[in-house]
């Protein structure tokens, strides 16, 4: 087994012959080696995303996913998968239990602060689950304000429209997140802590390319081996079952309005009318069906700018 200096101290070693130490070291990568380097992928560049899957700012990505889960479909598929995926009892409906664990059963004190709790929180849990999952599915973060009262503790947890993934930025050191900030006007802010808001923070499987990425990606962040001496940045957007669907969506947003476009065009041109010219004379009848005519692709000429 190698001790922790050992390897620290190969470490260095290594480093040393690829990166550059003092100016006229032998062991410094020359500037044709560094191009090479870049030439080679080697930049944060592509955290910006290329072609198609460009860097979006913070509110473009959730302006799109709002409007995706106002999609009829979308919502229904998203809800459909939460609800299934929390269950429920057979007779209460309930989703979330809260139990004393194995290792602590016959510990009366313990068992006593178990039921305690589970009086208190199981009710609130079970009130926001839905919502809380369907909210972290959606956007891949969501969040509830913490209400306290003395010794009673948590008395509520709000997750509703003002602490709406949109609204809050969560901050973080290295993966622990420490605070929040959250939209309270055009331009005002309020900063939350730990105690007064919680959150559930879906898995990162796939990277969306934001703008943000950049801030993230300074020199310290990744040479600074004390994780408690790491900058608070805000965390990155990412986690939501929506991302993979964006493309998918807007073709077939595309496609129904074209269809739905042309479905009317082809019903005008399909429309069958019939005039009635007794008793007028041939000059009257050639004029009354000019007219018509012409009252017609005025109308069809509207219909498709309308379209």
């Amino acid at each position: 087994m190698q001790t922790t200096s050992e390897l620290s101290s190969k470490a260095k070693r290594f480093l040393s012959r690829v990166l550059p130490t003092r100016a006229g070291s032998n062991n410094a990568i020359s500037q044709t080696e560094q191009s090479d380097a870049l030439t080679d992928g080697l930049t944060i560049s592509m955290l910006l995303g290329t072609g198609k899957r460009v860097a979006r700012n913070r509110m473009q990505i959730y302006l799109k996913w709002i409007e995706m889960i106002g999609d009829p479909i979308i919502s229904t598929a998203l809800r459909l998968h939460v609800t299934a995926a929390l269950g429920g009892h057979e007779t209460s409906g309930d989703v979330v239990f809260i139990e004393t664990a194995p290792t602590a059963k016959g510990n009366k004190q313990k068992e006593k602060i178990a039921a305690e709790i589970a009086k208190d929180l199981s009710s609130i849990f079970n009130r926001i689950a839905y919502t809380v999952g369907f909210n972290g599915a959606g956007y891949g973060d969501a969040y509830g304000r913490v209400y306290t009262e003395g010794k009673r503790g948590v008395v509520d947890v709000y997750v509703d429209e003002l602490v709406h993934p949109s609204m809050v930025t969560a901050y973080e050191r290295g993966n622990t997140t420490v605070g929040f900030v959250v939209a309270s006007g055009a331009k005002a802010t309020e900063r939350l802590n730990l105690f007064q808001m919680a959150r559930m923070k879906m898995p990162r499987m796939v990277y969306i390319p934001q703008v943000r990425a950049m801030e993230k990606a300074i020199r310290v962040h990744l040479s600074e081996d004390n994780l408690h001496l790491l900058p608070l940045m805000p965390s990155l957007i990412g986690g939501s079952f929506l991302d993979a669907a964006e493309s998918p969506y807007d073709q077939l947003s595309a496609a129904l309005v074209g269809r739905v476009g042309q479905r009317v065009l082809d019903s005008i041109d399909e429309s069958m009318m019939t005039v009635n010219q007794q008793g007028m004379t041939k000059e009257q009848r050639t004029t009354f069906m000019t007219n018509i005519k012409n009252v017609l692709r005025a109308s069809k000429a509207r219909a498709e700018a309308a379209i």
